[in-house]
């Protein structure tokens, strides 16, 4: 279940400045609704862009998700006093300027040929784990029902990064330590490419399960996986984390998950050099795990220098977790093997022994192009931004919907497709491979 504190989130958007004040319009996704919102309003100068500027998001955040309480099911656009409460929804523009993601036509995608696919209403909503991640069953004629890891983008922010990962994730070779990739995600009207689906593994994350005695043979083979990732393939995975580290309790042992953050060595999208290095993420997820002490990494997205926490006096063990071996023997092996691998990670993707292609680009067409001139072809150059969400330049005279109802308002006994809608009469079972995970 998504938390509270994590369903809706400011994602920006358009300031006015004034002598004395601010006018914003921001837009806010609830994930747990997969419903974008607009909150208008204004602030005290400099507010908007100051060291408050985060607090103030998450307030304006929060306003919405109490406003959308207070307002009618098909209102989107709502106006916030100076204390982030409900002053009225008369500020709707005539046109609908949320953004939408562009998705390319599976027949255009030549890169996704040939691996099995699946429509979303074929999917049935189980958890909703995250944001953009639910965990999900479909039925196959074979072995009938078939639990796996949705992950999509049903906001345009999200696309490049779950397109990447898609490709980088079908392309890794199979490995007893890494999550399988299962099936592309279509949409059910134009078989449009929305996400994928990956093995789902029943232990649950250790994140989730930190008074589960960690044992040493995870740790080494954690250290087994980032080296054929790192040393084999060419891709740094830049999340090493406990919440990304699953316990298959089938074959007691741990499998990796999450690509959105990885890059191919040397090669990184918007820098020259990297600051999440997997050894390093390695060894500050050890010491989380078994300290329970998150404050090194809680607050920064770039890793800080490992000697913070390998050269500590003691890793004090927290009361709740257990291990099978003195807690010492973690912190050697540790230190051991990221000394003993410094100078073996290749400097490119390229040089390794089993390197992994880079995928396509995502590109869409322009907006300023006419609809019966678009060409979405995954090779065409991109030259536009996101399209508004009443737009119907999807290429298609429909549009793509994610809106589903809140997880406290779902009608209980009723199933619900990734679609969104309650299902209706049988599921229908996947047809075609049923090489996925069992």
């Amino acid at each position: 279940m998504i938390s509270p504190g994590d369903r809706f989130y400011c994602n920006g958007g358009m300031k006015t400045g004034f002598q004395d004040y601010d006018i914003y319009k921001f837009t806010v996704t609830d994930w747990d609704q997969r419903r974008q919102y607009l909150a208008c309003g204004r602030r005290p100068p400099e507010e908007l862009s100051g060291e408050d500027e985060e607090t103030v998001h998450n307030n304006i955040a929060e306003g919405v998700g109490r406003a959308i309480t207070k307002i009618e099911p098909d209102e989107w656009a709502v106006h916030l006093d100076q204390d982030f409460e409900l002053d009225t929804t008369d500020c709707t523009p005539p046109e609908d300027i949320r953004l939408a993601p562009f998705y390319h036509k599976l027949a255009d995608c030549p890169s996704l040929a040939g691996l099995p696919t699946i429509r979303r209403d074929q999917l049935v909503e189980v958890d909703r784990t995250s944001p953009l991640v639910d965990i999900c069953y479909y039925r196959t004629k074979q072995v009938g029902k078939k639990y796996c890891a949705l992950k999509y983008y049903s906001m345009f922010s999200n696309q490049m990064m779950i397109w990447q990962e898609m490709h980088l994730w079908k392309s890794l070779p199979k490995h007893p330590r890494i999550a399988s990739f299962d099936r592309v995600v279509v949409d059910e009207t134009d078989a449009r490419v929305v996400g994928f689906t990956a093995e789902y593994v029943p232990g649950g994350s250790i994140d989730h399960n930190p008074t589960r005695t960690f044992k040493f043979k995870w740790l080494e083979q954690l250290m087994d996986v980032v080296d054929d990732l790192n040393l084999k393939y060419g891709i740094r995975h830049r999340d090493i984390h406990p919440r990304n580290i699953l316990v298959d309790e089938r074959s007691d042992s741990i499998k990796l998950i999450d690509f959105n953050f990885s890059e191919w060595l040397g090669d990184y999208r918007s820098h020259a050099t990297d600051k999440r290095d997997d050894a390093i993420g390695l060894a500050f997820s050890i010491y989380e795990i078994i300290t329970q002490d998150q404050s090194y990494r809680a607050e920064v997205f770039y890793y800080p220098d490992v000697g913070a926490v390998l050269d500590l006096d003691t890793w004090e063990v927290h009361r709740d977790v257990l291990l099978d071996r003195d807690v010492e023997s973690f912190r050697k092996k540790a230190r051991e093997w990221i000394k003993a691998r410094s100078d073996c990670v290749p400097k490119h993707w390229s040089a390794c022994s089993q390197p992994i292609p880079k995928p396509p680009s995502f590109s869409h067409p322009s907006r300023k192009r006419k609809l019966d001139d678009v060409e979405d072809s995954e090779e065409n150059a991109a030259k536009g931004l996101d399209l508004p969400v009443h737009d119907e330049s999807n290429g298609s005279k429909y549009q793509i919907k994610w809106d589903r109802p809140e997880a406290a308002k779902r009608i209980k006994g009723v199933e619900y497709p990734a679609s969104g809608q309650a299902l209706e009469g049988e599921l229908e079972a996947v047809m075609g491979d049923e090489a996925g995970v069992q």
